[in-house]
């Protein structure tokens, strides 16, 4: 027997917080055949997946609506007395669409049947926000590399790749969502939150987040998006997954890669055989009925073994140079401690370079395993009351080695997602719904190691062997952030009720989360040595060694809460025109440790760390209001202007204290000595050095104690217009302004005198502002960025056996500053602390131009027999991108600012004439090093930020398949992809963008570094195919 749900409301904006991101809502108007409207008239929605009903009437205006409808197809029949019924038998709702869809009776019998062949409205009359949804058999058909869900946001219009290297987060590339940071984005499963531990992409170990198969629908909301969404101030991607139906579906599914059948990447040895790969993916899934009409189920199982030859590039010292005998410099003498560290380094094997160095170039093998599972319950109750839950899991590892061949980086993740939701239908005018989530996610990391190390060469007894960099040229031993872990537990409890009545569709929701962290967050635990130059290295003169004190207590167990609400109405002005008024009340507590491990530097200037909360809380007021108007200016439902403004917060979860919070004295000790001319470091030795008076403490990770709230204001403006039964046009601009952004800067610098000019000079005998520490790592709410953009995007749905769309962005985005969470590589923090206008450039997430088509093509059935001629489909993705922004720097502290958090930020001065952006495009010298000079000594270089761009990308991945129905139930298809089709080498940022390593003590110019605008990398693989076999049922 089928069920039946009665409701009825009067046109909401979205059903409950959250509920909008896994249901769907239908509207419209019903009139009799001279446009006047009819009440009373029954409409019935039934699901053509599940068979269930859900009735309502129109109201006094003509109006029907129907609210938190499960996405998928659907059939509407309207009846009323003295009128035909009309029946729209393809209705198709995807997850967030507030759909439209009038009907014009015709009188006659009640009995007698007309059909109605359009479906919903393609284009958005009551929504102001920027946003889109996948097509599901995009999901299906399209060749996502690795079976990555995070690639379907790239379709989706507003959103583009950043592949700077990761600022945080571990996935492969970064999501830039309407200009916003990737650690702006907010990601949930079927509602529930599912960021990870450090508030970014809840990507696994191995890079991606796997499950395609189990989803129904999947949405991106860039802009100006309604008050039922808050947490995070950039955008929203959710995913929907699928339930069962009243029919049993499944498919059973591998998918295998070989080296043998890729080409070689571009950095690979022309007469080396190509580096090995195998790579298999692999999996199931079955959905169906437990119970018809009643009870629902899914299930899925997916499997990926991923074995990776690399092809890896060092710049390391010649044999000359590790005697001492360095090109163009005075010969130097080897310290007797340095060749035991030398032996671990090898020597050059490619190209030399003209400072006494050269590439060594390796093969070597990533090994990445993953599995992930999910299921899935949906159960009606009654009538009124149904619910679902879900269940996700996902554990994988990954170890990389070192381009040394010494060490290997180990990362582990088990992420796990619960979700369970009961909606509850009072009457016709009001419902309910409330909702659990729990996100448990487990990440580690440490080191291991490929050749034997002899203890003696630690620095610290009994410990493994440290960590030794030198500016410009190769790090040796494992990373000194780790080894280290981080377990979060969030629980997420939400209730929300829609209320209709009149025009206005009222909704009030609640939102509580809690989580409770345990992390290990350590830096420099086994010792750490920096070098400036390979002759400081030769000489065994570090200019600072760094190492975290054995008594320190290592872990945290941090906690931290949010409550939020929200009021949000859609008023129907009239047929034509809607109204979204909203607004959001958002407060996090501030960050709690079971055990009273909290502790923070209050002031720049403060002798030590005071003992208590870390920060004040900045989020007591923060409200957040949001309005927008659509406008249907020809009411036939095929055009729409649409307009929205809001203000979104970003709270300060535990990406803006995590490194601080975890690394502060007294419970926390990182200790340094910097190197004076004299008073050397002695080297290897750092062990003695603990209690020596010269020993202060190190680099310390801060955050302001009086933080203000970060936020942005979201704006937009669009036009869209239905061009064909399925086809839309959509052009729009805009636009995000952020204010009081989280930014890292150099806290603990000289202090510099401001000369009559306004430049900043630095006199020989500069000290840093607190003597106290070595250096301080800075947070500060005090971040602007600007960013405008024009969009265009045309989409044909599926019809006709084909579906594309075309997006392309034309946006600039700029910011003082994009370093929130760790810097090195080529993220830089920036070059003035004291004047951060100075460093206003583009953000390392600016992508000028971005272009990407898709398109999924049921190809017609070829000449010939039947079995071979039918059944291909041909599905492609073409991606077409201007470069990330980056700096040329110089690798020593010529201005003698005395910076000490990380990587010298500096830059040179510009030579008179030259371009600020002088491209070569060669990966053996992508810059030219020529246009940049070497400022006088004290100052900062004159050349801006990010004034740069870098390589930009083109990539086409593709497939051709063909399917075989065994059976009327039993289909078997064949997959060919191809990624990277034409093989197109897209390099990464250059490796090197140090020009110059030190002063020639004779000219007094700078030194060159040879190496300078060296590309090592491809961001993107060589061309690569995969075969498929699915059998479907």
């Amino acid at each position: 027997m089928r069920i039946r749900w009665f409701l009825s409301a009067a046109g909401l904006l979205a059903a409950a917080a959250f509920a909008q991101v896994n249901t769907a809502d239908l509207i419209g108007t019903i009139m009799d055949e001279s446009g006047g409207v009819v009440r009373n008239v029954e409409v019935t929605l039934t699901s053509q997946d599940t068979g269930v009903q859900r009735l309502t009437h129109t109201n006094a205006v003509g109006r029907y609506n129907f609210e938190q409808l499960p996405p998928g197809p659907y059939r509407l029949t309207a009846q009323a007395r003295g009128f035909l019924t009309e029946v729209a038998p393809h209705v198709e709702l995807t997850v967030g669409r507030k759909a439209a869809l009038d009907l014009r009776l015709k009188v006659g019998e009640v009995k007698t049947e007309t059909i109605v062949t359009a479906g919903a409205d393609l284009v958005d009359t009551r929504d102001s926000s920027l946003s889109s949804v996948m097509q599901n058999i995009a999901i299906r058909e399209l060749p996502l590399n690795g079976r990555d869900v995070n690639q379907l946001a790239l379709l989706e219009p507003g959103v583009v790749m950043t592949r700077r290297a990761a600022d945080s987060g571990s996935a492969e590339y970064k999501l830039v969502i309407n200009g916003s940071r990737p650690s702006q984005n907010s990601f949930l499963l079927d509602g529930g939150d599912i960021n990870d531990a450090t508030n970014t992409t809840p990507t696994s170990a191995a890079g991606v987040i796997l499950g395609v198969d189990t989803l129904r629908e999947f949405r991106v909301l860039a802009n100006s998006y309604s008050a039922a969404y808050g947490r995070s101030a950039g955008g929203i991607v959710s995913a929907v997954t699928k339930s069962g139906t009243n029919q049993f579906h499944g498919s059973i599914f591998e998918f295998i890669r070989n080296s043998d059948v890729d080409a070689k990447n571009y950095f690979d040895s022309h007469s080396a055989q190509i580096p090995p790969l195998r790579r298999n993916q692999f999996g199931a899934e079955v959905d169906g009925p437990i119970v018809k009409n009643k009870t629902f189920f899914m299930a899925s199982y997916e499997g990926f073994r991923w074995r990776l030859g690399l092809t890896n590039i060092a710049v390391v010292p010649g044999a000359n140079a590790r005697l001492g005998i360095i090109p163009n410099q005075p010969a130097v003498t080897v310290n007797p401690a340095v060749p035991a560290y030398l032996n671990l380094v090898p020597l050059p094997n490619g190209p030399l370079f003209a400072d006494g160095t050269g590439q060594f170039i390796s093969s070597a093998s990533q090994s990445t395993d993953e599995n992930f599972a999910a299921s899935r319950i949906d159960h009606y109750l009654s009538e009124k009351t149904f619910l679902f839950a879900r269940y996700t899991y996902d554990g994988a590892r990954q170890s990389v080695p070192d381009n040394l061949n010494l060490s290997t980086a180990n990362s582990r993740t088990r992420n796990q997602y619960l979700t369970a939701e009961l909606t509850h239908i009072f009457s016709e005018r009001f419902l309910d719904t409330f909702r659990f989530s729990f996100n448990k996610s487990l990440s580690t990391s440490f080191p291991s190691y490929q050749r034997q190390v002899d203890p003696s060469l630690s620095f610290l007894p009994g410990d493994p062997f440290g960590q030794i960099s030198i500016t410009g040229l190769f790090s040796l031993g494992p990373s000194r952030f780790g080894p280290s872990f981080l377990n979060t537990k969030l629980f997420q409890f939400s209730d929300n009720a829609a209320y209709a009545h009149g025009r206005h569709a009222l909704n009030i929701g609640i939102d509580y989360r809690f989580y409770h962290l345990p992390a290990q967050q350590v830096q420099s635990p086994f010792g750490f040595y920096q070098f400036s130059s390979l002759a400081n290295f030769l000489q065994a003169i570090p200019t600072s060694v760094e190492m975290t004190l054995p008594s320190s207590n290592l872990v945290r167990n941090w906690r931290q809460s949010m409550v939020a609400a929200y009021l949000q109405d859609e008023i129907r002005l009239s047929r034509r025109l809607t109204l979204n008024l909203g607004l959001r009340y958002e407060r996090i507590s501030l960050p709690g440790e079971e055990n009273g491990l909290l502790s923070n530097l209050r002031s720049l200037q403060a002798p030590q760390a005071a003992v208590g909360q870390i920060f004040t809380n900045p989020s007591n007021l923060n409200f957040a209001p949001r309005v927008g108007l659509a406008w249907d200016p020809f009411g036939d439902g095929k055009t729409s202007i649409r307009s929205g403004f809001g203000i979104f917060y970003d709270e300060l979860w535990s990406d803006f204290y995590l490194n601080a919070g975890n690394r502060q004295p007294p419970f926390y000790t990182l200790g340094s000595v910097a190197a004076t001319a004299s008073s050397p470091i002695p080297f290897p030795n750092a062990y003695a050095l603990i209690n020596s008076p010269r020993f202060i403490l190190g680099r310390q990770d801060v955050v302001q104690y009086r933080p203000n709230s970060p936020y942005e204001m979201q704006y937009n403006f669009t036009v869209q217009r239905q061009l064909a039964s399925k086809s839309v046009i959509t052009a729009g601009y805009t636009g995000e302004r952020g204010v009081h952004l989280p930014e890292l800067i150099d806290g603990n610098q000289a202090t510099p005198t401001v000369l009559a000019d306004g430049s900043y000079f630095f006199p020989a005998n500069a000290t840093v502002q607190n003597p106290n520490f070595t250096g301080i790592r800075y947070k500060e709410t005090a971040g602007q960025s600007y960013y405008n953009a024009l969009l265009l995007s045309f989409e044909k749905r599926f019809s006709r056996g084909l579906s594309f769309r075309l997006n392309y962005t034309f946006s600039r985005n700029i910011d003082t500053g994009s370093i929130e969470i760790s810097q090195g590589t080529d993220n830089d923090l920036p070059q003035n602390p004291y004047n951060l206008k100075a460093d206003r450039g583009l953000s390392n997430y600016d992508v000028r131009n971005y272009f990407v088509t898709y398109w999924n093509w049921d190809l017609p059935t070829l000449p010939g027999p039947k079995l071979l001629g039918s059944g291909w489909h041909w599905n492609a993705i073409t991606t077409l991108s201007s470069g990330n922004p980056f700096s040329a720097v110089i690798s020593f502290d010529r201005a003698r600012a005395i910076p000490q958090s990380g990587t010298a930020p500096e830059t040179p001065n510009l030579s008179p004439g030259a371009s600020t952006n002088p491209i070569l495009g060669d990966p053996a010298r992508y810059f030219d090093p020529s246009s940049f000079v070497l400022q006088p000594a004290g100052f900062y270089g004159n050349l801006g930020r990010n004034t740069l761009i870098g390589p930009g990308l083109v990539k086409v991945d593709f497939s051709l398949n063909k399917q075989f129905r065994v059976t009327e139930r039993l289909g078997l298809e064949l997959r060919t992809e191809a990624f990277n089709l034409f093989n197109h080498p897209n390099f990464s940022i250059p490796s090197q963008r140090a020009v110059f390593s030190g002063v020639n003590a004779t000219s007094g110019l700078g030194i060159p570094v040879a190496s300078a605008g060296l590309i090592t990398t491809t961001q993107t693989s060589s061309r690569q195919l995969q075969l498929g076999l699915k059998v479907t049922f």
